[in-house]
């Protein structure tokens, strides 16, 4: 919307992306109804309130709609990104039962590919790869905090033998590099003040993560960031 101007192009652009995102939470929340049950049992479907059968139906029908839109809104030449997120979403499920210790860098691929697909669409913008990389590099902190809060439900991995706060650390590290890159790309006055909101959220975040020992709040705040450091690929 930024670049085109135009709400019907960019409503077409995104409206793939919002049926991919609403199989991607139903699928998670199919497969994880048990888990849910001891980590987010106030979810519908782990208190019971909505049929696994009823998801199942919604489910296929968001992704026939996801490919229908893809098919017939999307040019052919910028499809394919939009499929290889389709697929990311469609196999979660599997991530999440056989191979639960990568799904922190799995859900942070689908979540920075958005940004990539952006940046197909405009080729002579360089910055938006290191922007798609600062979301990766984020989002990866973010989920892998996630997944410490999910470990009494989650599927055991080899990630339950690291140490918590060793985890913790490394996210938060991870997040660091992510503010990095973005003042890295500041040119104006608006982008270094954004970059100091960002760092300052972050570090309120530390703290309640680590000092305060509340990270559900640490995680509210990420996922504000994650929102307003989009205006780097605006």
């Amino acid at each position: 919307m930024s670049r085109t101007r135009d709400v019907t192009v960019s409503s077409i652009a995104a409206l793939p992306l919002f049926f991919i995102s609403v199989c991607t939470f139903i699928a998670n929340d199919l497969s994880d109804i048990e888990r849910d049950r001891i980590n987010h049992p106030e979810r519908p479907l782990a208190k019971g309130e909505i049929r696994a059968e009823v998801a199942a139906g919604l489910y296929f029908v968001f992704l026939f709609l996801a490919l229908m839109t893809i098919r017939f809104c999307i040019p052919s030449d910028g499809a394919f990104l939009y499929y290889v997120l389709l697929i990311l979403s469609a196999s979660y499920v599997h991530i999440v039962e056989r191979a639960p210790g990568v799904k922190a860098p799995y859900v942070a691929t689908a979540i920075a590919l958005p940004v990539v697909i952006i940046a197909s669409r405009y080729p002579a913008e360089k910055n938006l790869y290191v922007v798609a990389s600062a979301v990766l590099l984020f989002s990866l902190g973010k989920e892998l905090c996630m997944d410490l809060l999910d470990r009494p439900g989650d599927t055991y991995s080899f990630m339950h033998q690291i140490a918590a706060w060793r985890v913790a650390s490394t996210a938060f590290a991870l997040q660091i590099i992510a503010m990095a890159l973005l003042l890295l790309q500041s040119r104006r006055f608006l982008d270094v003040i954004v970059c100091a909101l960002l760092t300052v959220s972050l570090a309120r975040s530390y703290l309640y993560w680590f000092r305060e020992g509340q990270p559900k709040k640490a995680l509210l705040i990420m996922r504000a960031q994650l929102f307003v450091g989009l205006y780097f690929a605006c």
